[in-house]
């Protein structure tokens, strides 16, 4: 592993993507804007796209992506993967 570090994308940059997204801007021309690489965006777009019954809708939101991101990370966290440290501290 190479031990790279990266910024995580804010919400002003997941409003530019949304903006650029409208203006039917490639994933290339979006990353050149945000100065970021491709892939990041491909990322960002496709794993925090909205999906609903009614495929109208299916579209990349910023607030949405912003919920969506603030899950993960949650989900992650230690205290939710070990529930006796969880346990051990609310007592302490």
């Amino acid at each position: 592993m190479s031990g790279r570090c990266y910024g995580h994308l804010t919400l002003p940059e997941r409003r530019d993507i949304f903006k650029l997204l409208v203006r039917k801007k490639s994933v290339r021309e979006i990353s050149d804007h945000l100065n970021r690489h491709p892939s990041t965006i491909y990322r960002e777009i496709h794993r925090n796209r909205f999906y609903d019954e009614f495929q109208a809708l299916n579209d990349y939101y910023p607030l949405i992506a912003q919920d969506c991101y603030r899950e993960r990370r949650q989900k992650n966290t230690l205290l939710s993967r070990y529930p006796e440290l969880k346990d051990f501290v609310i007592e302490k």
